[in-house]
């Protein structure tokens, strides 16, 4: 079961990192706007007094409900939801992606905070797997010689900028 309960389009995690975005992770803050609790939800809209929404659980669980219904809106863009969570539905159609730097750096504050969660690993991340065989170094007094034998082998003469085989560098 879904640990705020509505559609789900949007995941508890990035719910979750919408919080810490909004609220530094304090259930009771309070901004000078008026938004109130993790999600920072504005009292008076969506039919909410503040007494209601300055409980955690239930600040939570409409704004994620909120970001449910922008994800819908926006067509699953979750760039725009984003935006259009920090400014306004409203605002970001009017805006179409010209939104206040504030509302354009909101979305990658917000996936930073969830990737935090949820790192996104390579396939060298797993300290079990075995490092790649790696060439031996290579002392630099050796390079001239490796280099001056690369050339003779195949015949070149000249810069690497302006080597050519079996010809004179070209000018």
């Amino acid at each position: 079961m879904a640990k705020y309960p509505r559609t789900g389009a949007v995941s508890d995690e990035m719910v979750d990192a919408v919080s810490r975005v909004e609220s530094a992770g304090d259930d009771y803050a309070v901004s000078s706007q008026g938004a109130i609790g993790p999600m920072q939800v504005i009292a008076g809209k969506h039919g909410l007094e503040p007494k209601d929404i300055a409980n955690p659980a239930v600040n939570k669980e409409v704004g994620a409900r909120i970001l449910d219904k922008l994800h819908n809106q926006f067509e699953g863009d979750m760039t725009r939801t984003l935006r259009a969570y920090n400014q306004g539905a409203g605002n970001e159609r009017r805006r179409e992606g010209n939104a206040p730097k504030e509302s354009r750096e909101y979305p990658g504050k917000v996936i930073a905070e969830w990737q935090k969660r949820h790192p996104v690993k390579s396939e060298w991340d797993d300290s079990t797997k075995p490092l790649p065989d790696m060439p031996p170094q290579v002392e630099p007094s050796m390079l001239d010689t490796i280099k001056s034998k690369l050339g003779a082998m195949f015949n070149m003469q000249g810069t690497p900028a302006t080597m050519s085989p079996n010809k004179e560098p070209s000018k």
